[in-house]
Order: C-alpha cells, then sequence, then structure tokens
C-alpha cells in the first residue's frame, strides 16, 4: 500500500470522498482514553485496555448497551449514553484537534468541487461542535451516522447512505476510516478505501494495510 494522490484513480472532481470523524479526522484517541478511564475508575472498575478497540465500530448507543451488559451496571443504556455525552460534549467543542493536513485536504477538495460527506459513529451532539470548532462543518455535502443507518461500521450501510446523500455510486466514493471493521465493509460495498493511522487501532494496522488500497498516517501523505 501507498499513500494516496488525490483523484487516483481517475479525475480528481470525478470522485466522492467520504470520511469517518474519530481516528481519522479528528486525533480524539487522547480524550476518549481520558473519558472512558474516568468512566471506570468513579466505579471501582480496572480500566478494560481492550474498551475503545471493541467499541470503535459500534453506533452509539449500542456502545451503551454493551457497556451495561458487559460490565453489569446499575444505569439504563439511556443513562449512560447522556453520562458519556456529558463528560464528552466540551472536549469536542474545545480539545479534540484535526490530524494533520485534514483541513487543508478538505479545503482542496472542495475547491475542486468534490462531493463530500462524513460517515461517522457519533453522535450529532458531538460531531456537530467539532466540525464546527475547526471550520469545516460547511465543507461537507452530507453528515451520516451510523445510528442513521442502522447498523454499526460491520455493516457498508453508512457507507452507502453518505454515498446516496451525495448522489454516488459505491464505486466512486474513496473512504477513509481508521477501523478494520469500517474497511472491510467499504470494500466490500465495492468502495475504494484509505486505511488511516491511528494509535487507537494499532493492533489493527497490520490488517488494514493488507486490505485497504491506500493507507496514509495522516493527511499530509496526500498530495495533488
Amino acid at each position: 500500500m501507498h499513500p494516496i494522490i488525490s483523484g487516483e484513480p481517475g479525475g480528481l472532481a470525478s470522485r466522492a470522498y467520504i470520511f469517518d470523524l474519530d481516528g481519522t479526522l479528528l486525533d480524539s484517541a487522547n480524550v476518549w482514553n481520558r473519558i472512558n478511564r474516568h468512566f471506570f475508575e468513579k466505579r471501582g472498575i480496572p480500566f478494560p485496555c481492550d474498551y475503545q478497540q471493541t467499541i470503535a465500530a459500534m453506533p452509539f448507543p449500542q456502545v451503551a448497551v454493551y457497556t451495561k451488559e458487559t460490565y453489569r451496571l446499575p444505569e439504563t443504556p439511556e443513562q449512560l449514553m447522556e453520562e458519556f455525552l456529558s463528560m464528552s460534549v466540551d472536549c469536542y467543542a474545545r480539545e479534540v484537534d484535526l490530524k494533520p493536513g485534514a483541513k487543508d485536504y478538505l479545503t482542496r477538495l472542495k475547491k475542486a468541487g468534490c462531493r463530500m460527506a462524513v460517515a461517522t459513529a457519533a453522535p450529532y451532539d458531538l460531531l456537530t461542535p467539532a466540525l464546527c470548532n475547526h471550520g469545516i462543518f460547511d465543507l461537507f455535502d452530507a453528515i451520516c451516522t451510523t445510528q442513521e443507518a442502522g447498523h454499526g461500521k460491520t455493516s457498508p450501510a453508512v457507507f452507502l447512505l453518505a454515498a446516496q446523500r451525495i448522489n454516488a455510486k459505491p464505486g466512486e466514493c474513496i473512504v477513509f476510516d481508521d477501523i478494520l471493521a469500517a474497511v472491510e465493509s467499504a470494500k466490500g460495498a465495492g468502495m475504494t478505501v484509505c486505511g488511516v493511522r491511528d494509535i487507537q487501532s494499532e493492533a489493527m494496522w497490520a490488517a488494514i494495510q493488507q486490505i485497504a488500497d491506500y493507507t496514509i498516517t495522516d493527511f499530509t501523505d496526500i498530495y495533488f
């Protein structure tokens, strides 16, 4: 695998671009490690080192159900969702950075007339403040969540929904994601895939490199 050249294969503006957020456009690993560690520590539960990797492809409501059932918590899934949101909204509005080169790359694609969408497991309560904080919300033609699609990223549903909303066929789309399950499902849907390296999915990186059409460490690897 090699760093992607924008527009390869095919002309730049002829392609449709679909981006994951956490771990792909957003460098949110440290924020979520801190939030999740605090969540478990205040309950006296040893922090499960594989927790973030396990939930990465799940829709937000499924994360709450999984957490409740796995760790036998007394709260309802709705209460857990509210707790996670209350701990993370301000962080997303103020602390979460973009991956290096992300804003410049998105801006160049927009100026070139490319169609762009977000396909994420993050809820709107988190994604909106993060995108607005970095001034990139309006660069996207569509924003789609796994909750809307009805499936996590082990299914291509959210990517297909994003393609539909930007009027693109699967074969016209290039998907950027850092999670192995997402890379597999997008490839299975007939989309070109660029794997993005992230600390949260480091254990999956070798497999991502084998499956993805392209791989990048961050968006400074991409050239026009």
